[in-house]
């Protein structure tokens, strides 16, 4: 990449920078609109050197660096990753989690053998549903052909703990067929919000956020601050419609991962 190239992303990271610096980092979605570049500490250890001492003193302890912070996944690669399914009756999102497989709801496809799955470059594949599970609201679709250019997301360690008030990324298509209509071209949304709460309900754990999420998002994943997917978008609850937004839910994928890979290797078991 040549320094020209270079300087259209370097006004925008310091433009993004002040708008966070004056909105006190309301709006974490800023931060994904380009690559978050990490700096990682050097592996080196640091000599301190001291005067010279008695032979019986012990000699100066060496300062262990800091452990490198994960580097996070390049918003450009996460929305590689999405896509927006259809069938005759109904439409949704889902992601990209193997090279042949994609997770989406499974109310997304309801009875739908198969699914038109498009993606962010403007290719589109003709998929098979090859697995359901309808406690859980899954589904997975086979893709005999992913373009080569999408990286599947990969899930989070299955011991890690959504914390209340940890950032989490909503990917997905809402409103998607609206959008198409009125004129603009296909692409995946993302929101960003918090972990809100964690709740049961009939025995299946989900993740509450503030995320926005809306008609059309079900079946996109919900990210950590890494690009590892912890949750699917499931659910929106408003209570007697009062509330145009209400409460938004994403099966816990961490907690249901034992599941989630059973679904996923009934298609390579046929």
């Amino acid at each position: 990449m040549t320094e020209r190239s270079l300087l259209p992303s370097i006004r925008f990271a310091a433009v993004a920078a002040i708008i966070l610096a004056v909105a006190g980092i309301r709006d974490t979605s800023i931060a994904l609109a380009a690559p978050i570049h990490v700096v990682t500490v050097s592996s080196a250890p640091v000599h301190i050197d001291a005067p010279a001492t008695n032979a019986t003193e012990s000699a100066e302890p060496e300062v262990t660096a800091a452990e490198p912070i994960p580097t996070p996944v390049p918003a450009q690669s996460v929305e590689r990753a999405i896509v927006h399914v259809q069938t005759n009756d109904s439409a949704g999102s889902g992601f990209v989690i193997s090279p042949n497989h994609v997770i989406t709801n499974a109310h997304v496809v309801g009875d739908a053998k198969t699914a038109t799955v498009w993606f962010s470059s403007g290719a589109l594949r003709e998929s098979t549903v090859v697995a359901v599970d309808q406690e859980l609201d899954i589904a997975v679709l086979h893709v005999p052909r992913v373009p080569i250019s999408v990286e599947p997301l990969s899930f989070a360690d299955a011991d890690t703990v959504q914390t209340l008030g940890t950032p989490v990324w909503a990917w997905g298509y809402p409103f998607e067929d609206a959008v198409v209509v009125a004129g603009f071209s296909r692409a995946p949304t993302v929101s960003a919000g918090i972990v809100s709460a964690t709740r049961l309900r009939a025995g299946i754990t989900y993740i509450q956020t503030d995320a926005a999420v809306n008609p059309g998002s079900s079946g996109g994943p919900l990210l950590d601050a890494t690009g590892q997917v912890i949750g699917v978008n499931t659910l929106i609850l408003s209570p007697g419609g009062a509330d145009p937004e209400g409460l938004n839910f994403a099966l816990d994928v961490l907690v249901h991962l034992d599941a989630l890979i059973a679904l996923l290797e009934a298609d390579a078991a046929d």
